[in-house]
């Protein structure tokens, strides 16, 4: 690749169905050129099923951290580009993709009142583009309304903000029962 096609470095492989294995008919082991960083056939796919492993392992496994296994494993540079997208494919086949999980907010919703009868539970969607896109999830659990009553008549909200990859705001109501 770093002669463009001028080296005569070659190798030649033939498949074996009977033993299901490969073998290295022909070699040519003379190089006239000098290595090549950047390789057109690696693929963010490709790549993204590489890095699965180290993402299950360390969770907070950087897109820098992609690039230098590209680099100390296959001695090739990969592109900040190519290294967000292969982290993006990976981080979705092991925690599941955004999209997909929105779609299930409703089962989410009923499984909630399935297991807390007299909860209120409120899912808010927006029809874009004849798509359901989430927009709001409210939920009231049964044990929590009934001890709220209780409560002295202090209430304080409190909120934060999300990091991720759509954000939001996360509210919450805050009271004090008896034991404070």
């Amino acid at each position: 690749m770093g002669a463009q096609g001028k080296c005569e470095w070659s190798a030649y492989a033939a498949y074996i169905p009977l033993r299901k294995t490969w073998q290295l008919r022909k070699l040519i082991d003379r190089h006239n050129c000098s290595r090549e960083f950047k390789l057109k056939i690696m693929s963010a796919k490709w790549l993204s099923k590489k890095v699965e492993k180290s993402l299950i392992e360390n969770p907070k496994f950087k897109i820098k951290d992609v690039r230098e296994k590209g680099l100390r494993k296959w001695n090739t540079s990969i592109s900040v580009a190519m290294a967000c997208r292969a982290k993006s494919l990976a981080s979705d086949q092991v925690e599941g993709s955004f999209k997909e999980q929105f779609r299930r907010i409703h089962d989410y919703a009923y499984e909630i009142l399935r297991c807390n009868p007299s909860s209120t539970v409120k899912v808010k969607v927006d029809e874009m583009q004849g798509e359901s896109v989430f927009g709001r999830f409210y939920t009231c659990f049964k044990a929590c309304k009934d001890a709220f009553v209780l409560c002295r008549p202090f209430i304080g909200l409190n909120g934060c903000f999300l990091k991720g990859k759509y954000g939001g705001e996360l509210l919450t109501a805050v009271a004090r029962d008896a034991n404070d």
